[in-house]
């Protein structure tokens, strides 16, 4: 079956004229290489056919083989080239295919937020100023600049916004685009989607794409201050279709999961799949190049949601919601060396993620960013809220240990102030509301033995029974396990 895929893809290269293919292919490719490309294609299927076929030289066929995987799971994009590609193309619709809210909703939230007053005050305090505190340290902030706002999205509410900061650029992710910011300036320099980067990795399912493209999403972004590499992770989900042809979204799939009992439910022809994707800058420049890869889960018929990204000196890790026949959080580490080569990559996973010191579930799992610490030789850290019912008073601490060869997995329990679910969040000059995203963990870093993390939760600041949303810090010593 392989061997058919490959001589059928890399026939029809060489029957297809160039000027035909060219403007197809997901980056911008010389003609003479896609060529090559189908040769090698062609030849790699000859190869695993007609050795065994022929009983000669045999030994041929998992050498034609190990080819093929190769170039099935890696691929090289260049930002710069994307972006010159689409904006020769259509112009992208603003809204994705599962915007929660219409065109006519986001133009009267950009008239309540007074989008052009902000622009005009962004602009006035476009220069440097530093703050003093009582205790004489300095606190300075740089040239201020918006990264990419509500115009600029292409509908996804909420936009599940990240930062990472480099040297001189930073890199900012959200749904479903990609931009990099000259790191002083703020100058835009390039915008990117997220499906066109991880394309060259993603295989069309059979019958097409339900919202007729990837539909990559829910990024986060890291900067490794070690290897001096930009890392992006989000995941695609394809949503499954039912018998008679409607798409199951992601919040129909989760009301699957929650409810249990697809009794009544209508059976599906074609099942959800999902997979992380992962995308490392060839160097600290994220305007050129940039490996990327799609990683599937062990069981991939769910939705996976809502991934988590993070490093240590030796290994990436992945985390994410998986909303199948029931939920789970999942993990799988992978080789960071081999990574930033783009090359192949093992990668070893975990499955059902639960802590059964708590009785409430765990939920996105946050792995940490600590470069210079951990890896084969130290211990690599993550750490989740449990999900509170209505309230919770525990996070779990996760501690993996030689992640490349043997990885071992442990999890303790971190006891912490009770907290509930936070309401929406109030803003000024508004009456929209800020979705705060429950009370999972957003972010987590380890620095000379301590971790520090936040979440959202409600609070009653006033003491008359009315909570409202509120951010809460976490310092936790490592060794001990204890909040500070």
């Amino acid at each position: 079956m392989l061997a058919l895929v490959f001589l059928f893809a890399g026939g029809l290269k060489l029957i297809t004229p160039i000027g035909i293919i060219l403007p197809q292919t997901p980056v911008l490719l010389p003609g003479l290489f896609v060529q090559f490309i189908a040769v090698a294609e062609v030849l790699g299927a000859i190869g695993l056919i007609l050795p065994g076929v022929l009983h000669i030289r045999e030994w041929l066929t998992p050498l034609a083989a190990a080819g093929l995987v190769i170039i099935m799971t890696g691929a090289t994009v260049n930002l710069a080239l994307l972006e010159s590609k689409r904006g020769k193309k259509n112009k992208a619709a603003d809204s994705g295919p599962k915007s929660p809210v219409s065109e006519k909703e986001i133009e009267k939230l950009r008239a309540e937020t007074q989008h052009g007053k902000h622009r005009h005050d962004q602009r006035d305090r476009g220069h440097d100023h530093v703050h003093h505190d009582d205790g004489g340290d300095e606190l300075t902030i740089g040239t201020e600049y918006d990264g990419v706002g509500a115009e600029g999205t292409r509908g996804g509410v909420p936009s599940d916004s990240q930062i990472a900061a480099g040297h001189g650029k930073v890199v900012h992710a959200l749904n479903q685009q990609a931009a990099i910011f000259n790191k002083h300036s703020g100058n835009q320099q390039l915008k990117v989607q997220l499906e066109d980067v991880v394309l060259p990795v993603i295989d069309a399912p059979e019958g097409g794409f339900a919202y007729g493209y990837p539909f990559v999403f829910d990024p986060r972004a890291r900067y490794d201050r070690n290897a001096k590499r930009f890392v992006i992770a989000a995941v695609q989900y394809e949503p499954g279709i039912t018998e008679s042809g409607e798409i199951v979204d992601r919040e129909e799939m989760e009301e699957r999961v929650e409810e249990g009992d697809e009794g009544d439910l209508e059976p599906l022809q074609r099942p959800p799949q999902g997979w992380w994707c992962l995308a490392v800058s060839d160097d600290s420049n994220p305007n050129g190049k940039w490996h990327v890869y799609r990683i599937p889960p062990l069981n991939n018929e769910g939705l996976v949601d809502y991934p988590t990204l993070g490093l240590d000196r030796d290994a990436a890790y992945l985390s994410q919601n998986f909303f199948s026949e029931q939920f789970e959080v999942t993990m799988v580490t992978l080789d960071k060396a081999t990574l930033y080569a783009g090359e192949d990559v093992t990668t070893y996973h975990f499955t059902a993620m639960d802590n059964p010191a708590v009785v409430k579930d765990d939920f996105t799992v946050q792995p940490a960013l600590q470069p210079f610490s951990g890896g084969s030789g130290g211990t690599f850290y993550l750490l989740n809220s449990v999900f509170p019912s209505p309230t919770a008073d525990a996070l779990t601490l996760w501690e993996v240990t030689d992640p490349l060869d043997d990885p071992t997995l442990e999890c303790f329990t971190v006891d912490v102030e009770e907290f509930g679910y936070p309401p929406v969040a109030r803003q000024p000059d508004s009456d929209a509301r800020i979705d705060t995203l429950g009370t999972r963990l957003m972010n987590l870093d380890y620095n000379d033995g301590t971790l520090w993390a936040a979440h959202s939760i409600q609070y009653d600041w006033n003491g008359d029974g009315t909570a409202v949303a509120a951010i809460k810090w976490y310092e936790i010593d490592a060794d001990a396990r204890k909040v500070v």
